[in-house]
């Protein structure tokens, strides 16, 4: 049903061992290779059981995502953390609502395997069914999902969210 329940089921099929599982959402594909290897650092702490990384926007990718919400289309993911470094919340609506800039989350995901395999073993939940973001199931579920922050490339990131996003991807790279 997603890519997280996808990452699960190709990791038990290999049947190797793993610290850690990434999952590169298809829709990201401009994920800049530091921000993997800052999800990665993230494990060094044995408490990180779940990360995604995020980026504060600047002003200009703060006005595109309200833009693109206001017309309809979805700009991307925002988020919302606690000051212990886990989410909140996640929405393609720009929140928290009335903040200047806003908190880009970025579709790159990273498991220990048991982590992996409780998400995949939890129910779909309703939020996640209205929001359609799979990270949902976790926070709805109660569990810890932990932010890295990584800086927002210049000009902004795209990712493929409506179907004229995908010119613009295909030209970048």
């Amino acid at each position: 049903r997603n890519g997280t329940e996808r990452c699960a089921e190709a990791y038990a099929l290999l049947g190797r061992e793993a610290d850690v599982v990434i999952n590169w959402q298809g829709d990201n594909p401009l994920v800049p290779a530091p921000y993997i290897a800052a999800l990665l650092a993230a494990f060094a702490d044995p408490a990180v059981q779940m990360a995604t990384p995020f980026a504060r926007c600047d002003a200009a990718m703060s006005a595109r995502l309200r833009s693109d919400y206001a017309e309809g289309r979805v700009g991307g993911t925002c988020v919302t953390a606690r000051r212990d470094g886990t989410a909140i919340a996640f929405s393609k609506a720009p929140i928290p609502h009335g903040a200047e800039r806003l908190n880009l989350h970025i579709g790159l995901y990273a498991y220990r395997p048991a982590a992996l395999a409780a998400y995949a073993a939890l129910p779909v939940s309703q939020l996640e069914l209205d929001e359609g973001l799979e990270q949902l199931r976790l926070l709805d579920a109660g569990l810890s999902v932990h932010l890295v922050e990584v800086d927002l490339p210049q000009g902004g990131l795209w990712e493929i969210n409506n179907p004229e996003d995908v010119p613009l991807v295909e030209a970048l790279l």
